[in-house]
């Protein structure tokens, strides 16, 4: 063995010293099988795959290298890896396959540690270089100041990175992990790509489509389409009152004025642009209508505020936070009798804010408003789905007639006159503004009520969500949709309408997602070229042979995995801290590892 490694040149002299400290305390001669143990009744064992023991020893060291080489802090995910290579090395055992001490020594001298991992399950199996399960560590085994081998520096990493295994303990555990090696590559090795197979999937992948498209939300219908006439309602109450009742009850415990409580709205604006904030200006003009036609503040702020912290419960905050608020909000607050709304919005970092001091007096009046505004909500939602289809119906209409998306939509939305709120600008310090300068130039004062030429602004506004004409992102066949809402079939229907249609054709009919209905067009699409294939031939065909070779081991380890599912036992006492369901095949488990 020495003569053979001299005879493979000078730069090898460096590992001279691991065959000798490694390899000679530890070398046994000839071809070494599949080395597990039957497992006896005094024996604890993490697992038994057909009566062979997994040691904690080996469990240890794997759950070690998965956590520290690859990051991976998943014990049920370590002895999974273990289990197939068991069956692996029963595997090797059935059909004669072993590792010589030579092949053991050349992997530790080349300083490479390998440690398995589960393939069984497609899903969770690894790809890419990780699928190897091989660390190189050549590096570590070395002296820092001197870059040689040196059995302490060795000894030293290989406890560290195994989880204290001794050094005759990691050249069995390596010698194991080799064999099971072999039997991988030996299943993987059958495995082809020819070059039609691998064009004609390049093709697939890089042929991308871009779709144009219409979403007609249910809430939108719900607000802006659906008739609320009261005698349809009230039928509609008396076959739902049990829902209503519920509604009711939920929404008391958040809409009903409380003592000590502010309430606010947010629109967000996300930036700093004119045309963001004029937007966002419009659509809290819009909610401020609605709450001072009578709808309760707090059943407003669970539909429309953009604040996540306090949708859930109407907008509500204790007034004792608000001295951790921006300082526009607090002066805004801090000048609120009880039942009073801010007259303006009130621009912060966040956008703009309607605020409000709960009036706990007006409880009887409020819960009035409340009940009768579940009522109408309930009833708008119910009505929602059938009111959005019909929409999208005459939108899809006006397109067949030869209107354009954008002259259909104009022709069918119905704009909102609204009297837009002044602002209260952002009283927050500029960064590296002098101490007590705001940053924001002042308020403009209020107009004077006989003052005949500050009238206040009006606008003509779109309701909220309504219906626009978007672009989507590129995708190829398997990249995401516009959106993730739309039902499989109908996604389906979309992926294949997308390589298959003309530039400008509609899809016929039309897609429905979870909260809404879709008109979708193809807008272009590019068609991948054999001249992009031949500059990425190489990279592609290995890429795909990778991952053949992958869906080829899956296989065979389900196949392995499926016929020993009797017979694999793990003992749970070594999971106690992992989540129960933690994906083992087992038919049982043994508190004692037999």
């Amino acid at each position: 063995m020495v003569e053979a490694l001299r005879s493979k040149g000078l730069k090898n002299v460096v590992y001279g010293v691991v065959i000798v400290a490694v390899g000679f305390a530890f070398l046994s001669t000839g071809t070494q099988g599949p080395a597990t143990r039957l497992s006896s009744w005094k024996e604890v064992c993490v697992a038994n795959v057909r009566s062979r023991c997994i040691s904690p020893t080996e469990f240890n060291a794997t759950a070690t290298l998965l956590r520290q080489i690859l990051r991976k802090n998943d014990k049920r995910q370590a002895i999974e890896g273990l289990i197939e290579r068991e069956l692996l090395l029963q595997e090797a055992e059935r059909l004669g396959m072993g590792v010589t001490d030579d092949e053991i020594t050349a992997q530790l001298k080349n300083g490479f540690i390998r440690f398995s991992q589960a393939f069984a399950e497609p899903v969770k199996a690894p790809r890419g270089p990780e699928a190897q399960g091989v660390f190189p560590a050549h590096e570590h085994f070395l002296n820092k100041n001197t870059k040689q081998f040196e059995m302490k520096t060795y000894s030293r990493f290989v406890s560290q990175v195994t989880g204290g295994m001794s050094d005759k303990e990691f050249r069995e555990f390596q010698s194991r992990e080799l064999l099971a090696a072999k039997v991988r590559e030996l299943v993987q090795a059958p495995v082809r790509v020819s070059e039609p197979e691998s064009y004609e999937l390049y093709v697939r992948q890089k042929t991308n489509a871009t779709l144009s498209y219409v979403e007609v939300r249910d809430d939108f219908a719900a607000e802006s389409l659906v008739e609320t006439r009261q005698s349809d309602i009230d039928a509609w109450v008396k076959d739902h009152q049990v829902d209503v009742d519920k509604a009711f009850e939920e929404a008391k415990k958040t809409d009903l004025p409380k003592a000590t409580t502010v309430r606010h709205i947010l629109v967000m604006f996300n930036g700093d642009s004119q045309a963001k904030k004029d937007k966002a200006l419009e659509k809290i003009s819009l909610i401020a209508a609605r709450i001072k036609a009578g709808e309760p503040f707090g059943t407003v702020a669970r539909s429309f505020t953009e604040d996540p912290g306090s949708k859930s419960s109407g907008g509500a905050y204790e007034e004792k936070m608000v001295e951790g608020f921006v300082e526009s909000f607090k002066k805004a607050f801090a000048s609120l009798k009880p039942g009073q709304m801010t007259a303006t919005a009130i621009e912060s970092s966040y956008g703009y804010h309607l605020i409000m001091r709960d009036d706990p007096t007006r409880a009887g009046a409020t819960e009035a408003a409340v009940k009768k505004a579940v009522i109408v909500d309930l009833y708008r939602d119910a009505k929602a789905k059938d009111a959005a289809k019909a929409f999208a119906d005459r939108v899809q209409a006006q397109i067949k007639n030869g209107k354009t998306p954008d002259e259909a939509l104009n022709a069918l939305l119905k704009p909102v006159k609204v009297q837009l709120l002044a602002v209260t600008p952002d009283a927050t310090p500029k960064a590296g503004a002098p101490p007590g300068d705001a940053g924001a130039p002042a308020a403009p004062p209020a107009p004077k009520p006989d003052d005949a030429t500050a009238k206040p602004k009006t606008a003509d506004v779109l309701p909220a969500n309504a219906p626009e004409f978007k672009t989507s992102s590129r995708f190829n066949r398997t990249g995401d949709l516009f959106s993730p809402d739309i039902n499989p079939r109908d996604a389906d229907k979309i992926r294949d309408f997308a390589f298959a249609a003309k530039d400008g054709e509609w899809l016929a009919d039309i897609a429905r997602g979870s909260e809404g209905n879709f008109l979708v067009m193809l807008k272009d699409r590019t068609i991948a070229s054999r001249e992009d294939y031949e500059k990425e031939r190489d990279t592609h065909l290995s890429t795909l042979l990778t991952g053949k070779q992958s869906e080829a081991l899956s296989m065979y380890m389900k196949q392995l995995r499926d016929r020993a599912k009797a017979d694999i036992k793990i003992n749970n006492d070594f999971f106690k801290d992992e989540k129960a369901d933690g994906g083992a095949a087992t038919s049982s488990s043994d508190d004692d590892g037999e």
